[in-house]
């Protein structure tokens, strides 16, 4: 048996567990296994972390003046509790002053949603059954209700730094039809329309922000960009992602059967292997490399984190969530 001892998040998996472990299992090792993550911040997290509460407020509350100053309240309350106001610079563009700029940009571009649609849920979770003793937990930004007809979809509120192939990279996502199966689950299939990706893109364009920021005419192309796409997928591409979904399961579980094998003493770790092809992403080294780089066997070396790490297990119900529903 493994000298490891087993978590109780072990059994909690998610689209992010499962994104990870279609990355490379071993950085799924470290990371939810092991449960060791960095001990600094993440800016692009956090930042998208206070952008949902803005925007959940804003579709609360409507896009009028005053609700827009309240969301960015609630946004650079949340921010500031990581990130002080020196670090702005190092973080540009996504910095608290852009993102009153792009909230208020975002309500002058969309004007109509509340007319259209109506608010039925926010900050949604629960689990959903794919299989027999399969659960996925899941989170959802919002569920909407098109006033026309009643018909329902979720909106996912991502940012971003640019629109080039932003997309394509939704429509095979795991966490799409993950949503959509869960949109399926809990009302008429005939009524979902899907699974809307809500993108705020804050781009590298420094001038272009200090001329919004001063009110200046644009010289540049804007700084910011709004892009929305809808997956929705037919009985056959929900029975194709049922089928991805529970293959990926499967091999989490067989790599946890399998690491229950492996011991400190063994000349590698055969559970979890590597997946070499992933050490880079977005031009940054995983921060997992230099362990992969230097241990055979982690099994030896996991007991107490490595200096700059922090044991902190992965845990998506551990937020609040103003719903929570288990289909």
């Amino acid at each position: 048996m493994s000298e490891l001892p087993e978590h109780e998040t072990w059994k909690i998996i998610d689209s992010t567990k499962v994104n990870d472990f279609m990355e490379c299992p071993r950085k799924y090792f470290y990371k939810y296994v092991v449960g060791w993550k960095p001990d600094t911040p993440n800016n692009h997290l956090h930042f998208g972390v206070c952008w949902h509460i803005a925007m959940e407020h804003l579709l609360l509350h409507g896009y009028e003046d005053q609700s827009i100053i309240d969301a960015y309240e609630k946004f650079l309350h949340e921010y500031r509790m990581e990130f002080p106001p020196e670090t702005d610079e190092i973080f540009y563009p996504k910095t608290p002053d852009n993102a009153l700029i792009v909230l208020t940009k975002y309500c002058q571009e969309h004007p109509d949603d509340m007319k259209h649609y109506r608010t039925v849920d926010t900050e949604l979770a629960g689990t959903i059954t794919i299989g027999e003793d399969r659960f996925l937990y899941f989170r959802m930004d919002s569920i909407l209700e098109r006033i026309s007809d009643e018909k329902i979809k979720s909106r996912e509120h991502k940012t971003g730094s640019g629109s080039f192939l932003w997309k394509e990279q939704w429509h095979l996502a795991f966490q799409a039809g993950a949503y959509n199966h869960v949109l399926n689950c809990l009302y008429d299939p005939e009524r979902v329309l899907g699974v809307e990706m809500n993108g705020s893109m804050f781009r590298k364009v420094k001038k272009g922000w200090e001329q919004m920021a001063t009110n200046q005419k644009l010289t540049v192309q804007p700084p910011y960009e709004f892009v929305r796409d809808t997956i929705h997928k037919n009985n056959r591409q929900m029975q194709s992602w049922m089928d991805m979904a529970n293959a990926y399961f499967a091999s989490i579980e067989y790599e946890h059967q399998l690491l229950e094998k492996c011991q400190e003493d063994d000349d590698t770790l055969e559970a979890f292997p590597m997946c070499p092809i992933s050490c880079v992403k977005y031009n940054r080294v995983c921060e997992y490399h230099d362990f992969c780089l230097s241990w055979p066997n982690p099994l030896r070396k996991v007991h107490a984190p490595e200096i700059g790490f922090v044991v902190d297990f992965w845990n998506p119900m551990e937020a609040d969530a103003k719903k929570v529903v288990n289909v």
